[in-house]
This record gives C-alpha cells, structure tokens and sequence, in this order.
C-alpha cells in the first residue's frame, strides 16, 4: 500500500502545472522589468556607438556560350555544360587574385577601414588606437588587413536557376560600397579577357617558333629529294615511274591489238588449211567470198551465163556469139580460181607477219617489264622522301593557318560575362539595425529574467496552494488557514470572530465539511509533519466553531510538551491525558471547561510516551468520552517526531493532516501521508495553514478579500 501510495504521489508530481510558474512571474514581474531595463540601459551606449554597414550590390551575367564576333575557333575554352564551371566562377570571384587588384585599384589599402588601423571618428578606435600608439604597419600588412576585409564583408550569391551573380559588398560608406562591388565585377571581367588574349599571344608564339622548325625541315627534306632525282636521273612525270608506265602501257596495248590481229589471220589462215587449195572449197569461205574483186568476179560472171542462155535460144552451139560467150565464162573462172588463190596466199602471208609482230611487241613488253620493275626499288624510296615532305608541309600549312587564327583571335577582346546591372549607391544602412538589436536586448534580458524567477520558483518545490495540493499530493483538500497575526492572549483561538472573521468563516467551511461526510467522524486527530505547522491553532479554531453546535472535547495529545494546554490554560500544571493513561488521576479533575468547550490538557510532560499511548487504556478513555461529547479533536505530534500521532490515530475515526504554506516539498510529505495509511489511521483531507494573502485560493477567502471566486477551490 505504501509503494502504491507513493507511485501515485510521484506520477501527480510528474503533471505539467503552469499555474505555479505563472503566479511566480506574476508575483515577481518588477524584478523582470528592473533587469530588463537595466541591461539595455547597459547595453544601449554600445549598441548607439555602433557605426552604419551600407551594402550594395553589382549583377553579373556568366554567358554558358560565348557568342564570339570571329569565326575562327578560339584558342581558350572551358566547358560550360558542367555545374562545376559556375562553381568555379564562383569562387574565381573570391579569389585573392581578384582581391588583390581590386585593393591595389582603388587604393583600399590606404583607408582606416581596410587597413586595420584605427578610425579616428571613432572613440572606440580611439581607445585602442592610445593602446597601440607608435605601431605603424608596413605596406605589406595594410594590403593583407585590406584583402582581409574585402572577402569579409563580400558576398557572391548566384540566383537559383539562372546565369547571374549577385556581387554584394558593405561598407562605412555607401560610396565604396558601390564602387567596390562594380570593382570586383569589372576586375573578374577584366582578368578573364586577360587570360583569354594570354592563350592567344602564348598559342601564337609557340606557332610561330613551331613553325621556323618545321619550315627548316621541309626545305632539308625537299632538298634530299632533288638529290635523289638527280642521282638517279629520274624524271617526275606522274611521279617517279609516270614516262615508263606511259610507254608500258602503250606497249601493252599495241601487243594486245598484235595478239587480236594475229588470232583473227590464224583463224582464217586454218580454214583455208582446212580446206586446202580446192576452189569450190575455197569459193565457200566468207574471207574469200566477201572479197569485192571476188564479187565483182561473181556478178561478171552470172551476167555471162545469163547472156550465154539467152544466145543459147536463139543460136547454135557452133555458133560464134555462143562460143564468144562460153570463151568469157572460162576467162571469168580461171580469173577467179586465180584470185582465190592469190587471197589464200594473202591470208597466209597476212598470218605469218601478225606472228612476227606479236613477238616483236612481246619482247618489247618483255623489256620495259624488266625495266619497271629494276625501279620500284626507287619508287619507294621516292614515295617515301615525297610521304614525309608532303605531311611536313601539311603540318606548316596547318600550323600556318593556325597561327593566323591565334593572331586574329588576341585582337579580339571579349569575355565570358557581362556586367549586366552595376551596384548604386544605397541611401540606407543595411546594417546595424539599432532599434532592432535594443529590442533583441530588452527581450533576451526579459527571457533570461523571466528565467531565473521561474527556475528560482521551481528549486523552491514547496506546497503554497491548494491547487498545489490537489495536483501534487492527489489526496482531498479540507481548506486553508490565512496567515493570523501575533496574539498577545492565545485563548483568544477559542473566540474564533475575534481572531479574524476570514479565519472563522475557514474554520466553519471545515466544520461543514466534517458534517457532510456520510460517516460518523466522532473523534478526530489533527497532525503535521513537523513541529511549528499550525496544527494546534488548527485544533483549537475547530474546537471552537464545532462548540458552537456540540459538544467539544479538545484533548492535547502532545504527552512531551504540552504546548495547547499551556497556550490556552496558561503554564499552571494540571493533571491531564499522562495522568489519566497512567492511572494516577481521575477524569474529572483532568477535563478543564473554556470558553463554551471542553479542554483535556497533556499533563507532566512524559519523556517517552510511547508505553502510554500503547496501552488498552487509551481506546477505553476514548470509549468513555464518546459517550460524554458530541466530539473529540485530539492535538497530537508532529510525525516526524515520533510514533505518538500514530498510536493516538490508530483508535479514531480519521485524521486531519495540517500542511504550512511555502515550506515542504510534496515528497516529505507523501512519506508521512503514507506512514498515517500503513497505520492504518483514515486520512481525512489536508489543510493548508499561513497562507499569504495571494496565495489564497479558498472560496470563503476570496469572497472575504472581494476576489472573483470562480475557479476557487
């Protein structure tokens, strides 16, 4: 039961509460307004002295493709397809390069602002330049400070999705700011139509070097091709070999027309030895018959037969015409078997000498091949002198041309960007925004006060309120006692309207309390946790508005001080509880009248009570009393003096736990609350006595101080 109770005591402490933080705020809201104005007012001089940034800014346009006037193909190229090309360009424009002509141009180095010497315009450089009097840097050192400065404060920020650059510069002067950041824009512009006319001028010296080499060469190699021709006397007609291919081919063609002529006679020369020398046989061969004195032998000779058949109807065979006219055809045939044989001949001879010029054209072929091939040899030394003086001239006349181009190319003067927007001079500071840095200050310094009151509240983790009793502790809350001033006459707790009416109406609102519970609570037992909480004023202003309607018992169960009875009774010694547990007094010399109540004083003190508040004989006293009062509250000791509260509690109905305001933590008294339950004495509720006046919470004391009471407990 115990781990139970104390599991449920931590998991309620565990709930975020922000009314406790607020209230503390609430409460101390001066102490935040004081550091806050402190601080600034501290921080406010620093701030105001704080000299104006002006920045300006130059766009830059980055062409991908340079849209070059010239034709020519430009020596310097750089491949603007890739992201890492404006990367590059990014950084080029950052470069100590660019810094340093851009400090040496306007003379950056030579301004108090650049060169890390003191402003005289300023009292902060004034106090540090009393410091470093007599310290005065070389030339060296103010272009280093100057460069220093100028990429500080320069910005390159490309515009997402396009080719420009925005150049961004701030300066004391708005002046500078502007002629800086187009500085640096013309200064990159600049070295980059240097570097490209560098390339060139470069391109075209090593060309014109390369080519006084190569023009060398050529001549050396022209020269040892002369020599050759000359040593060999060879002639370049169609190259080395071209007069004897020339006369090669001529010769093979006229031997190819020998060879055809030569076949053409030995085919005709064979059909004439085919059919020998007989003339009907020869008659029958188409070289014979085509033959025109052969036609003409032929038509002569059918004319004669046709006129001897014509005289032949009208004369005899004897007669002269007849034999006139056969006289004719034989003359005709022998003329024609003559001829015959004068074209056999013919073809013979024609064969014959087609044979002889065949073998004349064959030995001339036969010697210009023996020729040709005695100079291949040469030819391909020649070839190779020509080959080498032919890629020579090649490369001069490229090598040439491109060192025309390299020329014509460092004339021209274009670059890969373009100042598209050149920076203005601003007309106001980018920065410091000095209302701006005083209300950062007034708000971090509220922020950190607001801060420490918090966390100063929240180390403090003590119950102050009910609403903290209720989060924290989780048990029931009974009410609050306001804080009572010093009482000169402590009896004066038993005049509860003479004490303090918002006390009273606390002590009635209890009172209520304790009669609407469905339960007979008879005998009722009020503790704390330590000594000095309030519980025996607490005992004393219930006894005193619970007299008013019954009968009152009010026992002082502190058998080691005694402290109500002497408050209310004064420091006479009486017989009282010890006297009554240890037999030694009887019960109505121990019970004291006062003020329409009934009051049991503790008796002698006891140095150890325990033994008494163990025995029998406190549940029989309680047992007798019950039948004499209405009811009976019992003051007992703090818990964490002792068992005494706890063997007092064990025979009662149940047990009102007294807490003061701002002095324990919820833990300390979980543990107490849950050594009352192990007991097994019935805890009531809790009350919470001294409360401050803005700590109250209570419905009856709000209405006292005229506060809104919704949301009271």
């Amino acid at each position: 039961m115990t781990s139970l109770l104390v599991e449920n005591g931590r998991a309620l402490e565990s709930r975020l509460d922000f009314s406790g933080p607020w209230r503390v705020l609430k409460a101390n809201w001066w102490k935040v307004v004081l550091f806050a104005a402190v601080v600034t007012l501290v921080a406010a001089p620093f701030i105001l002295s704080m000299p104006p940034y002006y920045q300006s800014s130059a766009t830059l346009l980055l062409k991908a493709d340079a849209n070059s006037a010239s034709p020519i193909e430009p020596v310097y190229r750089v491949d603007t397809s890739r992201r890492e090309y404006y990367n590059t360009q990014f950084e080029l424009l950052k470069s100590r390069r660019v810094a340093e002509k851009v400090v040496t141009h306007l003379g950056l180095a030579e301004l108090p602002e650049f060169n890390g010497q003191p402003n005289p315009d300023s009292w902060l450089s004034r106090i540090k330049g009393f410091w470093s009097a007599g310290h005065q840097e070389d030339a060296s050192s103010r272009n280093q400070h100057a460069m220093e400065y100028l990429a500080k404060h320069l910005s390159i920020s490309p515009v997402r999705d396009t080719q420009l650059v925005s150049i961004g510069f701030e300066s004391r002067s708005p002046e500078l700011a502007a002629s800086v950041a187009n500085e640096v824009a013309q200064t990159y512009i600049d070295l980059n139509v240097e570097e490209r006319v560098d390339a060139n001028t470069t391109a075209s010296h090593w060309n014109q070097s390369r080519l006084v080499e190569i023009k060398a060469s050529l001549e050396k190699q022209e020269k040892q091709l002369g020599d050759f021709l000359a040593r060999n006397d060879l002639l370049t007609f169609r190259g080395v070999d071209g007069l004897q291919t020339e006369e090669l081919g001529i010769i093979t063609n006229k031997y190819a027309d020998a060879r055809e002529r030569r076949l053409a006679a030995q085919a005709e020369f064979q059909s004439i030895q085919e059919y020998g020398r007989n003339p009907a046989a020869l008659a029958s061969l188409p070289e014979v018959s085509n033959h025109p004195q052969m036609q003409d032998l032929r038509i002569a000779l059918i004319k004669a037969q046709q006129e001897l058949s014509e005289l032949a109807k009208r004369y005899g065979p004897k007669h002269d015409r007849i034999l006139q006219a056969e006289a004719r055809i034989k003359a005709l045939n022998t003329q024609s078997n003559q001829l015959m044989r004068e074209i056999a001949d013919g073809i013979e001879d024609r064969y014959q000498s087609s044979q002889r010029k065949e073998q004349e054209y064959l030995a001339q072929l036969d010697e210009k091949k023996r020729e040709f091939s005695s100079l291949a040899v040469k030819k391909d030394e020649y070839n190779n002198l020509k080959n080498n003086i032919d890629k020579t001239r090649q490369l001069y006349n490229e090598l040439f041309r491109r060192q025309e181009e390299t020329r014509l190319n460092a004339q021209l003067h274009e670059s890969n960007a373009i100042l598209y927007d050149a920076a203005s001079v601003p007309l106001l500071p980018a920065k410091p925004n000095k209302m701006l840095f005083l209300l950062m200050v007034v708000i971090m310094a509220g922020m950190v006060a607001v801060l420490a009151v918090i966390t100063a509240g929240a180390l403090r983790n003590t119950l102050d309120r009910l609403s903290q009793l209720v989060s924290q502790l989780g048990g029931r809350v009974l009410g609050e006692i306001p804080r009572l001033p010093a009482l000169q006459d402590q009896s004066a707790l038993l005049r509860v309207g003479a004490v303090n009416p918002r006390v009273g109406a606390s002590a009635d609102d209890l009172y209520a309390i304790m009669r609407l519970e469905p339960g007979q609570l008879q005998r009722i037992m009020i503790t704390s946790t330590r000594a000095g909480e309030g519980k025996s004023t607490l005992a004393a202003l219930c006894a005193a508005s619970f007299a008013r309607h019954e009968r009152v018992l009010l026992v002082d169960g502190d058998l080691r001080r005694g402290a109500l009875g002497r408050q209310l009774l004064g420091q006479e010694a009486r017989p009282g509880l010890a006297e009554l547990l240890s037999g030694e007094a009887d019960l109505a010399a121990c019970l004291v009248p006062k003020e329409g109540l009934t009051l049991l004083p503790a008796g002698q003190p006891v140095s150890s009570p325990l033994a008494l508040l163990g025995s029998p004989r406190w549940s029989e006293l309680l047992a007798t009393l019950a039948g004499q009062f209405d009811r009976i509250i019992v003051d007992t000791p703090a818990l964490e003096v002792g068992k005494d509260a706890l063997l007092l509690g064990q025979p009662l109905d149940g047990a009102i736990h007294v807490v003061q305001s701002g002095q324990l933590p919820a833990s300390r008294v979980l543990s107490v609350l849950a050594q009352l339950r192990d007991a097994r004495v019935a805890v009531l509720g809790t009350v919470l006595t001294q409360v401050a006046e803005r700590d109250l919470e209570g419905a009856e004391n709000l209405r006292f101080c005229g506060a809104p009471t919704r949301g009271a407990l």
